[in-house]
């Protein structure tokens, strides 16, 4: 686990999603959740949802930093968690 930096301003996501198959190379849905300010707060959420989606071996997630959010509505919610 990351160590909390309260000096730190990132602009972290938890992207992920349910894929067709094992191949993973096509995704059935997909979620973005963030932004998230600092890495200990996006590790948090890709363990909520890593345990949420335990079950079935084609969700994955991962944490990005500082992608592009054009397309995303920063007053919605962009995550099927709601």
């Amino acid at each position: 686990m990351t160590r909390w930096d309260p000096n730190e301003d990132g602009r972290y996501f938890v992207i992920g999603g349910k894929h067709v198959d094992m191949t993973f190379g096509h995704r059935s849905w997909s979620e973005v959740v963030g932004p998230f300010r600092t890495r200990y707060d996006a590790e948090a959420m890709w363990r909520k949802l890593s345990f949420l989606y335990a079950h079935d071996a084609r969700v994955r997630f991962t944490i990005v930093e500082g992608c592009e959010t054009d397309g995303l509505d920063p007053g919605a919610s962009n995550s099927r968690l709601g």
